[in-house]
């Protein structure tokens, strides 16, 4: 349902309960409804480049999600149900007006991709250190003049920190925390907006083959299984 112009989503999409994938992108949705938490199956949820300024409380019983991409939105805060997320790996959250990361981000323990340049955030939370799965921070772009000490505790693949005004003088990690930081692990610096729209959507088509993968070997498990149940309801 990607670019079709919609501004509301039809009722009928609360029928299908065993949806997996919603690409609803390029469309023109102000608002979005509370009852998207009814496709208790959705595995990946794609709202971007609409007009959305807030995120419904339902979406929080969207237990399976594992990818969520709300970028180029005009969001300013996520709502607190988002904390129920807990099997969401993949969250997208560039160009929006986010000025900081609530708590309901701490408690997505299993994200390894976390994207939220082109916001308006002044600081980051020292306890983005407790998520020990991030393999990937995009922070570019923002209003950033220091990095919390607990970002040291995270073994990212790829951190970009660029046009910032991060000085690490006063920032809470001193600068031998930083330049031990930076020699333990490979740091990316994504300067130009080209290279990181492009690095984004590597990620992005990255993540999606991931979840495919994992989808197709549950279907062909349960294929299996209900063969073995009909094979030894014949016998």
């Amino acid at each position: 349902m990607n670019d079709n112009q919609l501004t509301v989503l039809p009722k009928e999409m609360r029928k299908p309960k065993n949806l997996e994938k919603l690409f609803l992108k390029d469309n023109q949705l102000r608002s979005f409804p509370t009852w998207i938490g009814d496709l208790r199956s959705l595995a990946l949820l794609n709202i971007s480049y609409n007009h959305l300024d807030a995120l419904p409380f339902g979406i929080g019983d969207l237990r399976n999600l594992e990818a969520l991409d709300v970028s180029y939105n005009k969001l300013t805060i996520l709502p607190k149900e988002m904390a129920y997320l807990y099997n969401l790996k993949y969250l997208d959250m560039q160009n929006n007006y986010i000025t900081f990361l609530p708590n309901c981000i701490k408690e997505l323990k299993n994200l390894t991709g976390l994207y939220i340049s082109n916001n308006q955030l002044t600081s980051l939370p020292d306890w983005i250190g407790n998520l020990e799965r991030l393999e990937e921070l995009d922070v570019s772009n923002n209003k950033l003049t220091a990095l919390p000490e607990g970002i040291c505790n995270l073994s990212l693949k790829e951190f970009n920190y660029s046009n910032n005004a991060i000085n690490l003088e006063f920032s809470s990690m001193n600068m031998k925390t930083w330049m031990q930081y930076e020699g333990k692990y490979t740091i990316s610096y994504i300067v130009s907006a080209q290279d990181r729209e492009r690095a984004i959507e590597k990620q992005k088509q990255k993540q999606m083959k991931v979840l495919e993968e994992e989808q197709k070997r549950q279907i062909e498990e349960r294929i299996h299984a209900e063969r073995i149940h009909a094979d030894a309801e014949k016998k």
